[in-house]
């Protein structure tokens, strides 16, 4: 069962049943005893009610809840939200006063108008309530009220979205369905525009768009990136079988993360050189790339020979801020930058994960085209990693730490979805490493770059080797030849 909620009520519906079979035995033993007709009629209704139901609830309890309970608490969630929704209007002050005179015509009356509730529905986990503000509101007084509503129902969370200019649309999620973690599935079909990587909030698959994106996941630690990790390299594994993706791994934690997959990657690096290594192959490839497709196409489409790279980074910082090396990191830096700046059109992309979202661990962390907020340490990070405004809306940093994996996105139309990324334990990732092998394997290859051009991939002419200089002469006993050769005369 999906939430405490739901077993309550299928509690409750259990005793309706069993207290319905009850009575009617107690009924069926009163007419027994000599008493009316009625008592009889009593009895079988509350028999045929109870003792199916009963049944029915012990024997397929999955179908007794789509069936009976779900719909039992639709219908009651619906019922409160017509019930609650004056009286939060007038307590939030969304509703206008004013004074009309009694039926009677004795004194008069006060009147309170809330917004006009338009459509209430139910269907899943949630409540879909349509309002129209009155009418001097604005459709923010009615959004920023909506915690209060959400509140009043008891709900987990509430998302909502203005649909025109006097619209607004509010989602209430009664139950949690992200609380129960879920076990990752071995994918079968080869998938690239979209990865699924666990559940959002109101029980919907969670999807990712892959092509066309760089990815940041950004999450304290044991805040479950490895989660997110292996989701979007798991669920990438048929497809790199197939030839149609390579995956380059760098962990530069000595490679605990990405070595229990490490057959799915065609390159791994564990040490900072090692990474640059990585970075400037990559940057070949997209340059290469990009001097084929100019004026032919604009976007790169995987297929066999011409696959999609994805470098995978776990934890960003440790190659771009944490090395002792400056020269090292400068590169690291430069490098990744220019594939975060034009790697997304030739199909060159990066999937980075980092504890400190910061600036000055994280310098481009705004060439990112989407990112993921999992547990964080406070407000302020929030506001970093997901942008302004988001404080409220996506409070990842109350997230508990006992829901690894849980987290917000922020989708395309702009409002914010809290998400859990279902569970790859160590077995299941070696087990994906194992089946899918990648069919193309590139050992690191140390190449040591011209000096001052390691940012560009050139490489200047070598300087040839200086010759040494002949030793000069004691000034005693120079020639007269030699002087005059210095001099231009003789002396």
């Amino acid at each position: 069962m999906i939430g405490s909620g739901l077993a309550k009520s299928a509690r409750c519906w259990r005793r309706c049943y069993l207290l319905a079979f009850l009575l009617g035995i107690a009924a069926g033993v009163g007419a027994i005893a000599g008493l009316t007709w009625a008592w009889w009629a009593l009895a079988g209704v509350l028999v045929g009610a109870g003792f199916p139901g009963a049944v029915w609830q012990a024997r397929w309890p999955g179908s007794y809840e789509r069936r009976v309970v779900w719909p039992a608490l639709r219908r009651a969630w619906r019922k409160r939200v017509q019930l609650v929704w004056p009286e939060v209007c007038r307590e939030a002050g969304l509703s206008s006063q004013r004074t009309v005179k009694a039926r009677d015509g004795a004194g008069s009356v006060q009147v309170w108008t809330p917004p006009v509730l338009r459509e209430v529905s139910a269907s899943g986990v949630w409540v879909d309530v349509i309002a129209q503000v009155r009418m001097g509101q604005t459709p923010d007084e009615l959004i920023a009220a909506a915690p209060r509503f959400a509140a009043a129902m008891n709900a987990q969370s509430v998302a909502t979205e203005q649909l025109a200019p006097a619209v607004v649309w509010l989602r209430l999620v009664m139950c949690e369905p992200l609380r129960v973690p879920v076990t990752a599935a071995v994918p079968q079909h080869v998938e690239l525009d979209r990865i699924t990587l666990g559940r959002q909030v109101d029980g919907s698959p969670w999807s990712m768009q892959l092509i066309e994106r760089h990815t940041l996941v950004v999450g304290a630690s044991g805040s479950g990136k490895g989660s997110v990790l292996w989701g979007i390299c798991g669920g990438l594994a048929p497809a790199a079988r197939a030839g149609l993706v390579r995956l380059y791994g760098v962990d530069l934690k000595g490679g605990v993360e990405i070595g229990m997959g490490e057959g799915l990657f065609t390159t791994t690096a564990e040490t900072v050189d090692e990474a640059l290594v990585v970075l400037r192959t990559l940057v070949g490839v997209m340059d290469k790339r990009l001097a084929r497709m100019r004026g032919v196409e604009r976007l790169h489409r995987p297929a066999p020979g011409e696959p999609l790279h994805v470098l995978v980074i776990d934890e960003l910082a440790a190659l771009v801020a944490y090395s002792t090396e400056r020269e090292k990191v400068a590169e690291a830096t430069k490098l990744l930058a220019r594939l975060l700046s034009a790697g997304r059109a030739p199909g060159v992309l990066v999937l980075a994960f980092v504890q400190d979202p910061t600036k000055k661990t994280v310098e481009m962390r705004g060439l990112f085209t989407q990112t993921v907020a999992l547990r964080l340490r406070s407000a302020e990070e929030v506001r970093m990693v997901l942008g302004d405004g988001m404080t409220d809306v996506a409070p990842a940093h109350k997230i508990s730490p006992a829901t690894p994996g849980m987290g917000y996105v922020v989708q395309e139309n702009g409002t914010a979805v809290r998400v859990r990324a279902d569970y790859w334990p160590d077995g299941l990732v070696q087990h994906i490493g194992h089946d899918f092998p990648a069919p193309v394997k590139q050992p690191v290859v140390h190449v040591v770059p011209a000096p001052g051009n390691a940012d560009n991939g050139g490489s200047r002419p070598a300087r040839s080797p200086r010759k040494p200089r002949s030793p000069r002469a004691s000034r005693g006993l120079r020639s007269d030849a030699a002087t005059r050769s210095d001099d231009g005369e003789a002396s």
